[in-house]
């Protein structure tokens, strides 16, 4: 039974932020259906977000009241709403109202699921859960992405056959959830857990300045892709394939991992510093490539991008979480994803409302210069602890 739990709450996490992400590469496909703006197209990322950041903020505590496998059903049904919006997508409601509910799938998943797979970490895999915790979210990104890309090469007129399939597998997380043992039992109070529980105690106070710059900085980057993937492909390249517009998403979305791990062997301060600097560079070389013909300079460029993103991410939570003590530290990973997350959400926002004035090629500029902007601050407000 636990290993049941293990296996279907490890599916259900990659699945879920597959869904997530299967939307992503489709998008040229609905502006052409929809006759989307830019500022609707930046607009179904900000829907995603505060989705996210709604669960993050009132949902993250309820799996300790309803029980983790009540929870987990919740979020499978979000998934399931939100697929099915996808399905029967017919105006621009259907988009943000299937971004904000995989919004908050999503946000909800990142505590409910999550808990689950610790608490069913087999005996002899031992560190295996934190390691699925910390890359699922990423791996399940990934895979809805590539899956979209590759399964549109064989049924390109039939947009609905990923949101089907994704529809189905949850389902069978479903049957797995149910065959598998509860966790923790159900207790009264559960109105309490709609009570947000954020903390920033005052020793991390100083260091959250900093951690926000590489946090909107890189966050909000990844907004631009949810949003802008498939225009990039189409509009800057000419490529109409939607595996290649998946690609443009992964990308950058991938290698965060790698970034991650190679952080760790350096000082938070020297991660966000230096991982900050080559983004911005990394930033500043693909709006250099916007004007290429060749999509491989592209690529390379938003690799190393992803890779300083995951480095300078990992330097920001390393330099809070290792002085937050740990009766402090769920309230203050609440309060990290909640900057992180309004990091994207507010400058899509933005971006949104005066994308009509601007051509893609422009909108790609105010991120690199947002980041430069992001890069001076940091290194203002971290002169000191070098």
């Amino acid at each position: 039974m636990q290993f049941l739990g293990f296996i279907g709450s490890v599916i259900s996490l990659i699945i879920l932020f597959a869904a997530s992400a299967a939307p992503i590469p489709l998008y040229a496909n609905y502006t052409e259906l929809l006759n989307l703006t830019k500022g609707q197209l930046s607009f179904t990322a900000v829907m995603y977000f505060i989705g996210t950041v709604i669960a993050l903020i009132f949902l993250a505590r309820i799996s300790n009241f309803c029980g983790r496998k009540i929870a987990i059903y919740i979020v499978l049904f979000l998934g399931i709403l939100g697929c099915l919006s996808f399905v029967f997508i017919n105006s621009t409601e259907f988009l943000f109202l299937g971004r904000f509910v995989q919004g908050l799938s999503c946000g909800l998943a990142s505590s409910s699921v999550i808990a689950f797979i610790i608490d069913n970490e087999p005996e002899k895999l031992k560190g295996i859960a934190t390691s699925i915790s910390s890359a699922g979210p990423n791996l399940g990104l990934a895979v809805g992405a590539i899956g979209c890309g590759f399964i549109t090469q064989f049924w390109a007129d039939d947009l609905n056959f990923i949101f089907i399939s994704l529809i189905a597998s949850m389902l069978l997380c479903f049957i797995l959830i149910f065959f598998s043992k509860e966790t923790m039992p159900y207790q009264r109070g559960i109105l309490k857990s709609f009570i947000p529980q954020i903390k920033a105690p005052r020793n991390i106070r100083k260091l959250l300045f900093p951690a926000g710059m590489t946090f909107i900085a890189g966050w909000s980057i990844g907004g631009f892709y949810q949003a802008y993937s498939a225009s990039i492909a189409t509009q800057i390249f000419n490529l109409s394939d939607t595996f290649i517009a998946s690609m443009v998403f992964i990308s950058f979305i991938a290698p965060i991992a790698l970034g991650a791990a190679l952080a760790k062997s350096i000082t938070a301060v020297k991660a966000q510093r230096y991982g900050m600097l080559g983004f911005v560079i990394s930033l500043s070389l693909l709006y250099i490539c916007l004007f290429s013909d060749n999509i491989i300079y592209y690529f390379v460029v938003n690799i190393l991008a992803g890779i300083f993103e995951g480095i300078m991410f990992t330097g920001s939570m390393k330099s809070i979480l290792d002085v937050t003590n740990i009766k402090d530290r769920a309230g203050v990973l609440s309060l990290i994803y909640v900057i992180a997350y309004s990091g994207a959400a507010i400058p899509n926002f933005i971006v949104s409302q005066i994308a009509y004035l601007f051509n893609l090629t422009q909108l790609t500029l105010c991120y690199v210069v947002l980041s430069i902007i992001c890069y001076i601050l940091l290194l203002f407000s971290t002169k000191n602890n070098i």
